[in-house]
Order: structure tokens, then C-alpha cells, then sequence
């Protein structure tokens, strides 16, 4: 049994969302799948999703998790470390090279070791840099999908990753 939470749609203008929301609304009936109006949010110009601020062709953290992030103390046993390493994946994509700047935060919450975290300047370097980046993270932009895309990719011995970005009007580099 699924459940379907939310649904997203977005488009470059009005006439265009007005079509793709009676797309969505028809494949929602022969699906025979229902919604609550009172839930419904219909021609916002920016909205909550996913934990996101959504809204003009960007995708941002909420300020809230900014503030967060910011206030958080260095993190003493593995529970803690585990949390604060939840929270960043959940927001990965807005991290530059998530997995290897985790890397050291990932080995000492290994259930070989003991609860109480061995940190080390490695750790404190990981912790920081990864509280920077989410709070100075990049916007997310929507793709545009007459232009070119560039693909950016990295691998070390402990992982992989890609980027998919954009050039905007000014040919500042977006990952999208």
C-alpha cells in the first residue's frame, strides 16, 4: 500500500502550470487516488516542500534549519554524531563533496568503537565544515531544459559523487 504525501508542480508560466495542474489533477482521478482541498496550496509564488523553500526557480534550506545548524554543539557521543550526519544527507545535495568532507564523522560512529566519540581535529575540521556548507549552501535552481547541463564528478577511496549544474544569465554555475 502506498502513500502519497505530497505532489509538486511548478512551471515557467501561469497558462503552462494551469496545464500541467489539470494534467496532474486527471492522472490523480483515473488513479483513483484522493487529496484534501483544505491541504491544497494552488498559485503560490513560494512554498515549504520536503523540508525546502521552494518557489521562483529555487530550492533552498529553510532559514529555521539554517539557525539550527549554526547553534549546534560539537557532538560527544555516536547517537549525536549519527543525528547530525542524518540531517546533512537529508540535505546532501546542497553539499559540495558531502561524502568525503563525512568521512571522518562516519568512522566513529562505527559499532566497533565506543559510544562515547574518540573526536580528534579531523572530526572538528568535518563537523565545521559541514555546519559551513549548510549554512551557506548554494541555491538549488530548477533545470532549464533547452539549456546545456554540466555534469561534474569525483571519486575518492571512500567515495563517489556528481554534480549536475547550469550556467544562469550570467553565467554563474547553479547545481540544479
Amino acid at each position: 500500500m502506498a502513500y502519497l504525501n505530497e505532489i509538486a508542480v511548478f512551471s515557467p508560466t501561469w497558462e503552462e502550470h494551469l496545464h500541467h495542474l489539470g494534467y496532474v489533477l486527471q492522472a490523480l482521478e483515473q488513479a483513483q487516488l484522493t487529496r484534501k482541498a483544505g491541504k491544497c496550496q494552488n498559485g503560490e509564488s513560494k512554498v515549504i516542500y520536503l523540508r525546502h523553500a521552494v518557489g521562483g526557480g529555487d530550492i533552498r534550506l529553510l532559514p529555521s534549519k539554517v539557525q539550527t545548524v549554526k547553534d549546534l554543539a560539537t557532538p560527544s557521543i555516536q547517537t549525536t554524531v549519527r543525528t547530525f550526519l542524518g540531517l546533512t544527507g537529508y540535505y546532501s545535495n546542497f553539499i559540495e563533496n558531502n561524502g568525503t568532507v563525512t568521512s571522518p564523522l562516519n568512522v566513529i560512529t562505527s559499532p566497533k568503537l565506543p559510544k562515547k566519540v574518540m573526536w580528534n581535529e579531523e572530526c572538528t575540521k568535518a563537523f565545521e565544515g559541514l555546519k559551513k556548507a549548510l549554512c551557506q549552501a548554494p541555491v538549488l535552481r530548477s533545470p532549464e531544459y533547452n539549456q546545456s547541463f554540466i555534469v561534474q564528478t569525483d571519486d575518492s577511496n571512500t567515495c563517489i559523487g556528481a554534480v549536475l549544474s547550469q550556467l544562469d544569465e550570467k553565467c554563474r554555475e547553479h547545481p540544479i
